[in-house]
């Protein structure tokens, strides 16, 4: 993880795997180690899908994921859209800012 965290990739890191060998397990220890390895260079914003039935509506998710990308950017969280294709958008901005990873 660390290696993957300072490399110079654009690649996404996707984990996968059968129910029950530890995904989340690693997820929640990966996100609580990437202000260490990587400090003031990237924001944090951990989502375990499925986990409540809000995570598993992609509606639900990704308003929440742009309320915390208003927070972290300095952005309003009014500002943020609640239909689907104007949140698609909103995100898309907030995640092309040069200050995110």
């Amino acid at each position: 993880f660390r290696k993957f965290l300072t490399s110079d990739t654009d690649q996404a890191l996707v984990i996968h795997g059968e129910s029950g060998v530890g995904k989340t397990s690693f997820m929640a220890k990966a996100a609580s180690m990437v202000n260490s390895i990587l400090p003031m260079q990237a924001f944090v914003i951990p989502r375990f899908i499925g986990i409540t039935p809000k995570s598993s509506n992609i509606q639900q998710l990704l308003y929440s994921l742009c309320h915390q990308l208003a927070f972290v950017t300095g952005g309003y969280r009014h500002e943020v859209p609640e239909d689907y294709k104007s949140l698609k958008m909103y995100f898309i901005d907030r995640v092309s800012l040069p200050f995110l990873l």
